[in-house]
């Protein structure tokens, strides 16, 4: 389905329902072309109209959540076109009721419905390397097309171009933090950067602290490497790029590793369960179910002697089994003398 049409306009605002089969980067052009304001940010993101509400997309300080008035879908469930909107989309940070709860995977859009602006609304200081391309070309006037063009230029310099190289895009999230959460991060040495309520995109997180991913990543020199089948990319941390990842037995293996990660961190960096938990997470590794570590999964792999390759039946054990070994038995053993416990002077 395909189409682009201007519902309804007066000299502030423009309301514009786009099909779902539209590119959505050809939705940005048509806007920014016409100088609707609200999603110019949002330019060379891959992909379709029909699912850019689905993750909420968003960049460089724009999101759709800002500009969405509502969309037609149809419900698999009762078999009929409804429309939902806004309040009922359930849109945070990268999360609606499209790929989270109950209803996900429920609905198929059919229809986008924006509501943008006839000047710009993007207000300043921009992303830092937004920013920074505007001061070196010495730009100080912001209409659409100009914001699309510099977030193109930007986005081409370190992002790889589907089609010509794949990758699973910006895959880790950055992560919004209370106080109290962000105290305890602070006390790993982890950067915290307080939102400003001026920055529109920072208004509807309710002065949450925020941990850039990004910088997670690049801290633990991750950048370059290769896990796996996938590349950390040498530009932005965020991207994995796919080398030669075919199954899910590449996945099998990362999962392994993080394993090995959790030992290595333990035995030789004196991380304990809590702090180990804290470090998979904010990196933006995932337990088998795909969400988040819990502090009590840690502990159980940290006294599980099944994975030193060990097998026990009864009170009856094996030799080590090579193929099924993830640890040493040595690390095994550098766990089980500390207690288990939690290192007090590194988890304070």
């Amino acid at each position: 389905l395909r189409g682009i049409e201007v519902v309804s306009q007066t000299a502030d605002e423009v309301t514009i329902t786009a099909r779902g089969g539209e590119i959505w980067d050809d939705l940005v052009e048509y806007a920014c072309e016409r100088g609707y304001s609200g999603i110019e940010a949002l330019s060379k993101i891959p992909g379709s109209v029909g699912a850019a509400p689905v993750q909420n997309i968003g960049a460089y300080g724009q999101e759709i959540s800002q500009v969405i008035e509502s969309v037609q879908a149809y419900d698999t469930k009762t078999r009929e076109l409804i429309v939902i909107g806004k309040e009922d989309m359930k849109m945070r940070y990268r999360s609606t009721i499209f790929n989270n709860g109950p209803d996900a995977g429920r609905y198929f859009i059919v229809s986008v419905t924006l509501l943008l602006e006839n000047e710009m609304s993007m207000q300043t200081p921009f992303y830092n390397s937004l920013q920074k391309y505007l001061d070196q070309h010495n730009i100080s006037d912001y209409p659409p097309a100009t914001i699309r063009e510099a977030v193109s230029a930007v986005r081409a310099a370190k992002l790889p171009d589907p089609a010509e190289e794949p990758s699973a895009g910006s895959f880790f999230k950055n992560i919004y933090l209370n106080d109290k959460q962000a105290e305890e991060v602070r006390s790993f040495g982890i950067k915290a950067w307080e939102k400003k309520s001026g920055i529109r995109i920072y208004e509807k997180q309710d002065g949450k602290l925020m941990i850039n991913s990004g910088y997670l990543i690049e801290q633990a020199g991750l950048k370059g490497r290769e896990f796996h089948g996938f590349r950390v990319s040498d530009k932005a941390a965020l991207i994995l790029i796919n080398e030669d990842a075919k199954s899910y037995a590449d996945l099998d293996a990362a999962r392994t590793e993080i394993r090995k990660i959790i030992f290595d961190k333990y035995t030789e960096e004196g991380y304990g369960a809590h702090r180990i938990t804290t470090w998979l997470n904010n990196n933006g590794y995932r337990a088998r179910t795909g969400k988040n570590w819990h502090e009590a999964s840690v502990r159980g792999i940290l006294h599980n002697l099944t994975y030193t390759g060990v097998l026990r039946s009864g009170e009856s054990r094996s030799e080590v089994i090579p193929e099924l070994q993830i640890i040493s038995q040595k690390c095994l053993r550098l766990h089980r003398e500390s207690g288990g416990k939690r290192t007090p002077h590194r988890e304070s």
